[in-house]
This record gives structure tokens, sequence and C-alpha cells, in this order.
């Protein structure tokens, strides 16, 4: 079977890095193992209806992990990683959840040859200037609806 059960260990591990977590207790996450994951060691997902069902739960978020790689990790780093699935998940002021892409994504040479900081520099100049245009494009919408509403 492609899925199954994460082991009891690793659960533990997860529930403390979850507790510590500002997630409203409320939220269902369920961490499965898929020994198919090849290339990442995980992915958070939204659990529909049809989960929720089949889980016999009301099971919010699926976290589906690479149980084989975490067990290959130090502990602290899969406190690390734990902590890493986590921090995308986030609850807006109406309780609808919401998972977010990762904000920074680069090359490990990068990251050597360079340095975090100037590489998390260099990301977070990119999207300010994207939200910037995105601002001044709207700008301009609504003074094109002006000035069409004059004429």
């Amino acid at each position: 079977m492609r899925y199954c059960e994460l082991s009891q260990d690793l659960q533990v591990e997860f529930d403390n890095v979850l507790d510590s977590t500002s997630l409203p207790h409320w939220m269902e996450i369920k961490v499965i193992d898929d020994i198919k994951l090849k290339t990442d060691l995980y992915q958070v997902k939204k659990a529909n209806d049809l989960i929720s069902f089949f889980a016999d739960s009301d099971v919010n978020i699926v976290i589906v992990v690479s149980e084989d790689t975490l067990y290959e990790l130090p502990i602290e780093y899969r406190a690390l990683a734990f902590e890493e699935m986590l921090t995308g998940i986030s609850v807006d002021e109406n309780d609808r959840i919401k998972i977010s892409s990762p904000d920074i994504s680069t090359f490990s040479g990068m990251l050597v040859k360079h340095g975090n900081e100037k590489v998390i520099q260099l990301k977070e100049s990119v999207k300010s200037i994207f939200q910037q245009r995105d601002e001044k494009e709207k700008q301009e919408k609504a003074s094109a609806k002006l000035v069409k509403k004059k004429n």
C-alpha cells in the first residue's frame, strides 16, 4: 500500500512541534507516510470532505511525508522539518484554513556562494518590486474607472 500511518514515535515528535505553534486546537491535522514520495520530504494539502469521510474524522489538513527520509535526519532536523511543514498553514479571521507556498526558493549553490542574508534580501527585493507593480496597476485601473465614469 502506498500510504500508511505515521509511526508512533514520529507522530509524538510532530505533535510536540504542533503544540508549540499558534495553530488553533480545533484544526485536525493528519500526517501520513507515502512510500513513493521520492523528491520532496513532505507535501501539505487541504483535506476535502471525501478524505474526512474515509478518515472517519474531521481532518482539515493532510501532511504527506517520506517517513524513511525523516528517520535518516537527526532529531533536531526532524523538529525543524515538522516546524517547516506547519509554517505555511494559517487560519484567517473567518476561520478559513490557508496553505501558503514557501516564500523563498533558491539553489543551494547560491546560498553557499552568497550566504543566507544576501539571498533573502534579493528575494525580498524582488517580492517588493512585484507588490509595488501590483499596487500601481490597481491604482491605474481605479483611475481609469473614475475617468470612464466622469465621461
